[in-house]
């Protein structure tokens, strides 16, 4: 059971990509672009943490320590949260529409999207993303994973200091916005 939550996860990241290819297309133009270079160290961290995660040959040493027990309810768990952080990040995706970029960018007629769970957190593709991660490393159990949330964490907060900035020159409201809802973890962060 345990190896079915495990590769539950890999199932559930898989599908993110497709789902997220499939919206990509018909964004709107782009009208202006951010700086490139926090998108790489995102881009970075990113791929670093996933090959941290699921490659089999970073399971050596202190990075293979056990950090959650290695049984089906944690296997259950993690592939719980995994599914609801992707989902959480779908739900985002679908309500920002066409707006969405991979790059931090102001699109022609850009919305600044405050609904759905755009109310809850400001970056909740983010959030999800993060969520889902977080239940991945749980169902793998290893030290490698938890250190791969806190590397891909690190980057996505990188791009979200471009992102904010960019918002906040285009968006009068977006300050307001800021002051109202959390950037990450509700009622928290």
């Amino acid at each position: 059971m345990l190896t079915i939550c495990r590769e539950l996860t890999v199932f559930f990241w898989i599908a993110h990509e497709i789902f997220w290819a499939v919206l990509s297309r018909g964004n709107k133009q782009t009208a202006r672009k951010g700086r490139t270079l926090p998108r790489i160290v995102a881009l970075a961290a990113i791929l670093l943490g996933f090959a941290l995660l699921y490659a089999p040959w970073f399971s050596v040493g202190i990075l293979a320590a056990e950090i959650t027990p290695e049984n089906t309810l944690s296997g259950i768990a993690g592939a719980v949260l995994c599914g609801s952080g992707i989902f959480f990040a779908w739900w985002s995706r679908q309500t920002l529409g066409t707006n969405w970029s991979g790059e931090v960018t102001i699109k022609k007629d850009h919305e600044l999207v405050q609904r759905g769970p755009y109310s809850i957190v400001r970056h909740p593709i983010y959030s999800g993303s993060l969520l889902a991660l977080l239940g991945s490393a749980a169902a793998m159990s290893e030290l490698k994973g938890f250190l791969a949330v806190g590397l891909v964490f690190v980057g996505l907060l990188k791009k979200i200091g471009e992102e904010e900035s960019v918002l906040e020159s285009h968006f009068s409201e977006y300050r307001e916005y800021k002051l109202r809802v959390k950037k990450l973890i509700p009622f928290i962060y």
